[in-house]
């Protein structure tokens, strides 16, 4: 079987790096030979949480943008209209980048700022130059773009007419999105990332490879990647760790890369799990050139399915948790752990 890379992003690199008092950039900090040379350094964004110009230059609203103008949605009432407002400030921020000896930057399109209403709708023109202006500034400085298509945001439009990735008939919008895409940025952009997380948005993924045998990208996805550690040593704990992993991250991985959901989550779901046609195993074979982790925190994992335990409280996306609120063990909540 071909052996997958695993391309590790830094999301979030604390930069500038310190030794004693003296503040040191990236470049000076490291010693070179502890890394190899392809290795690279990087910090990443998204565009709803950077770009800002919710509504400018012909941009379209997102279910985001919808999502946090929706009164109650958001707590403290907060929204991306503005964010840090790199849809201006871009040059400043590549140059603080540079300063920082940082190699390469992930940064998502906005869907909607390229087709304000998806295939429904025109090519806005001003998203295509800000998209080239930004890629072309990063270049110019040695940075390597890496670009994401999907980081949770698509056109309201798709939202309204069918539900968005509810919908099958969102993969079309999302071929014709990213074909526009490739045709216009693929000739320098050579790291593309299909969805990020789509085990957090719970969507299906799929890949396209039609510019790649031209343009020599590299396509592939981006998971958020908890590591579940066994609570003991005993064979309980340790098949219901293999159990978290096969519902967190395997449910994605493994269609993509074996043609099926993994075999313990196919014998607990049974008929609940939708089958891969003979025409959908075809398509995974082309499988991914990379895949990309977005690695926060461990958790320990208990089983509670077999074996006798306390319930816990709280979930894996619930940070809150206190010694009067744990965090949820798995298998206590779900039977299926």
């Amino acid at each position: 079987m071909e052996i997958f890379k695993v391309l590790v992003l830094l999301d979030l690199i604390f930069l500038p790096l310190y030794e004693s008092s003296h503040q040191k950039t990236l470049k000076e900090s490291l010693n070179p030979s502890s890394f190899p040379a392809n290795f690279i350094f990087g910090v990443a964004s998204s565009s709803y949480q950077f770009e800002g110009s919710y509504h400018s230059d012909g941009k379209g609203l997102s279910n985001w943008d919808i999502y946090t103008h929706t009164p109650g949605k958001i707590i403290d009432g907060s929204n991306g209209d503005i964010a840090v407002d790199q849809y201006h400030l871009y040059p400043q921020d590549i140059d603080l980048m540079d300063s920082l000896g940082i190699t390469s930057y992930r940064f998502s399109i906005s869907w909607a700022r390229i087709l304000p209403r998806g295939r429904f709708g025109d090519i806005n023109e001003a998203g295509i130059s800000y998209y080239n202006k930004l890629i072309d500034s990063l270049l110019l400085k040695g940075i390597q773009p890496c670009v994401t298509l999907t980081h949770y945001d698509i056109p309201q439009e798709l939202e309204e007419r069918y539900g968005g990735w509810l919908s099958p008939r969102c993969q079309e919008d999302f071929g014709y999105y990213a074909d526009i895409c490739f045709k216009n940025f693929g000739d320098r952009v050579k790291y593309w990332t299909t969805f990020n997380e789509p085990n957090i948005q719970a969507i299906k993924a799929y890949r396209l490879a039609k510019y790649q045998k031209e343009q020599g990208g590299n396509i592939g996805i981006v998971l958020f990647c908890v590591w579940f550690e066994p609570n003991s040593n005993s064979t309980a704990d340790m098949s219901a760790a293999d159990r978290a992993q096969d519902f967190f991250v395997n449910w994605f991985l493994d269609p993509i890369i074996f043609g099926n959901y993994p075999s313990e989550m196919s014998k607990i779901l049974g008929s609940t799990l939708p089958r891969f046609s003979r025409n959908d195993k075809e398509k995974l074979k082309n499988g991914l050139d990379f895949i990309g982790i977005n690695h926060y925190t461990s958790e320990y994992v208990q089983d509670c399915i077999f074996s006798a335990c306390e319930t816990g409280t709280g979930s894996l996306l619930d940070r809150r948790a206190s010694p009067e609120k744990p965090r949820k063990r798995w298998g206590s909540h779900r039977q299926t752990y």
